[in-house]
């Protein structure tokens, strides 16, 4: 796999001489960024360059923003999941050289070859081609909202339920474990899992962005989801169709990982993420995420239809289990 990592404290103000080190010049080149925190990263470090705003997060804006990477050979993605998404997706249709420039650290995407979109009403995973490169400014991130760091310690941690989820696959004939990447997807979570950095300090920003990071990659070695989602994905994409106003993708999924660990029987792990949510101040209560117990076992029981085929704990138990761990955790 060829890629390019560039992290660093305040590099974006060297943006044209970081791009340059690998060929990638201004006139080739269109820069997509969302509201809010990218927009004010474009205006301050993309001075000249080409560049449009976009909302992010669905394929018919996907679609429609490939005509506007007519004629440029690099693509740069500036913001958060949906927007980095949105671009990854639509650069990797066309073939472009797609560099990703997180504004936060809310999800592995930044750096995974899986884009998470709404068509309509339904979410899709989409298999596609990763960032060629990927530019991470530690004073960007350390800034973002707190909900948004928040959002990629649980994506983060929720390797450890899907790594569990793909062993059970594996075990039923449904799947195989590629060692490389489960090796790589679970260093990656017990980064953040283990670290013994000050919380949102730079050193555990640090923590989390190689840990995203290493999420990313596993996924690129299998050119699937596996390392990185399982039950408690599945759990959140369910939650984002039964609420009004869900929460972030990696606070449901960090959440959800509470809830099938139980199911999995693992409380050493869960022991260790309760730990780290106790310090970091995780959402653990259905009251911190608007939620009822009943919303809850709803979306459980629908998860599995919003990824047909991914075998996770989900298969292997039934409502009367879920209500009893729901009712002892929760």
């Amino acid at each position: 796999m060829n890629y390019k990592i560039k992290k660093g404290n305040g590099i974006l103000k060297n943006i044209r001489e970081i791009l340059r080190e690998y060929d990638v010049y201004i006139d080739d080149t269109i820069v997509f960024y969302g509201h809010n925190i990218s927009r004010e990263i474009f205006h301050r470090y993309f001075k000249g360059f080409k560049g449009l705003e976009i909302t992010g997060g669905n394929i018919q804006e996907k679609d429609s923003i490939k005509s506007f990477m007519d004629g440029f050979g690099f693509i740069i993605g500036v913001g958060g999941g949906k927007i980095l998404d949105t671009v990854k997706l639509a650069a990797g249709e066309l073939g472009k050289i797609f560099i990703s420039i997180p504004s936060t650290l809310s999800n592995d995407g930044i750096f995974s070859p899986v884009s998470v979109l709404f068509d309509g009403k339904e979410v899709k995973s989409i298999i596609t081609e990763p960032p060629d490169m990927i530019i991470i400014d530690f004073e960007i991130v350390m800034n973002s909202p707190l909900e948004l760091l928040l959002s990629g310690i649980g994506d983060l941690v929720s390797n450890i339920s899907a790594l569990k989820d793909w062993e059970l696959s594996e075990k039923n004939g449904k799947s195989l474990i590629n060692r490389d990447a489960y090796n790589i997807s679970l260093e990656g979570a017990k980064k953040i899992l283990f670290t013994n950095k000050e919380p949102f300090s730079l050193e555990f920003i640090q923590d989390l962005a190689t840990g995203l990071i290493d999420s990313g990659i596993a996924m690129r070695i299998t050119r699937n989801s596996k390392p990185a989602s399982g039950a408690e994905h599945l759990i959140s994409h369910a939650l984002d169709i039964i609420l009004k106003e869900p929460k972030r993708h990696g606070i449901q999924c960090g959440f959800a990982t509470i809830f099938t660990l139980n199911l999995h029987n693992d409380l050493k792990d869960l022991k260790e993420i309760l730990n780290l949510y106790e310090k970091v101040n995780f959402p653990k209560k259905f009251i911190d995420m608007g939620l009822t117990p009943d919303d809850f076992l709803r979306a459980v029981s629908i998860a599995p239809e919003t990824r047909k085929g991914r075998y996770t704990i989900l298969d292997e138990t039934e409502e009367k289990e879920w209500i009893k761990k729901i009712t002892i955790y929760f």
